[in-house]
C-alpha cells in the first residue's frame, strides 16, 4: 500500500519504485511489512501498546545479556 502513495492516476506507466530483481523486490516487500506491523503495534489505538513495548524491551535486554554471557564464556 505504501508504494501507492506514488500513483497519481496519469496515463503513463506506473513506477512504484520496486526493484526489478525478484530477490530484491521480496526484500523490499518484507521491509514494508515490518514497517506496517510496527506502525500497527505502536499505534495509540492499540490497547496493548504498552505491553508490546515492555515485551520488546525485555527481549532486547535478554539478547544483550545472552551476548554478554557468550563473550564471557569465550574469554
Amino acid at each position: 500500500m505504501r508504494h501507492m502513495e506514488l500513483y497519481y492516476g496519469k496515463n503513463k506507466p506506473f513506477e512504484c519504485g520496486f526493484n526489478n530483481r525478484e530477490s530484491m523486490q521480496q526484500s523490499q516487500i518484507n521491509n514494508l511489512r515490518m514497517k506496517y506491523c510496527a506502525r500497527i503495534l505502536l499505534s495509540d489505538a492499540n490497547v496493548f501498546k504498552d505491553k508490546v513495548i515492555a515485551d520488546a524491551r525485555n527481549e532486547v535486554n535478554m539478547a544483550k545479556q545472552n551476548e554478554l554471557d557468550g563473550a564471557i564464556d569465550k574469554g
